[in-house]
C-alpha cells in the first residue's frame, strides 16, 4: 500500500523504465520456459523504483502448443534473451539494472516462488529497494497506525 500511495504522488514526473523478464535460472535451458517466464515493467522516479507486472503467457500456452509453432517462438525468445542480456551488459549502469540485480539476488534465496505469489515478492523487494531499513520501518509504522486508526473508529 505505501508503494501504490507513493507511486500516485509521482506518477506525473518524468520517468525511465524498461521491460524485463526473470526466470528461474533452473529453467532457463528448458525450451518451454518462455511460458513461465515473469514479465514487468520496472519504472525509475528520480531513483525511486516501481514495477507493474505484465500479463503471463501461461494462458496461451495451450493454444500455441496445439499450433505447434514452438520453434518459431522459441527461436524468437532465444533472440530476445540474447539481445536483453547484450543490452543489461552493455547499457550504462542505472537504477533499474541496480534494481534488478537487487531483485534477481535476493529472489534466489527462496529457490522458487509460485506465480500466485510472485507479484508480493516482487513488491516486497521494490520496497527494500527503494528504503533503507530506518526509513523503512518508520514508514511501515506509520502507516500500521494510520490503519489502525482507521479500523478502531466507531461508524
Amino acid at each position: 500500500m505505501i508503494s501504490e500511495e507513493i507511486y500516485i504522488q509521482i506518477q506525473g514526473k518524468c520517468v525511465e523504465y524498461e521491460e524485463y523478464f526473470y526466470l528461474e535460472k533452473s529453467k532457463k535451458n528448458r525450451k518451454s520456459a518462455i511460458f513461465d517466464a515473469h514479465n514487468f515493467l520496472t519504472f525509475d522516479y528520480d531513483s525511486y523504483i516501481y514495477t507493474l507486472v505484465l500479463p503471463s503467457l501461461e494462458k496461451y500456452k495451450t493454444q500455441l502448443i496445439h499450433d505447434k509453432p514452438e520453434d518459431f517462438y522459441l527461436k524468437e525468445f532465444s533472440k530476445f534473451k540474447r539481445k536483453s542480456k547484450i543490452i543489461k551488459v552493455s547499457k550504462r549502469h542505472n537504477v533499474i539494472v541496480e534494481f534488478w540485480d537487487y531483485f534477481e539476488e535476493n529472489i534466489a534465496l527462496y529457490k522458487g516462488v509460485s506465480n500466485e505469489y510472485f507479484v508480493y515478492y516482487l513488491k516486497e523487494f521494490e520496497f527494500k529497494f527503494n528504503y533503507n531499513k530506518e526509513d523503512a520501518f518508520k514508514l511501515l509504522l506509520k502507516n500500521y497506525y494510520k490503519n489502525e486508526k482507521f479500523s478502531n473508529s466507531k461508524p
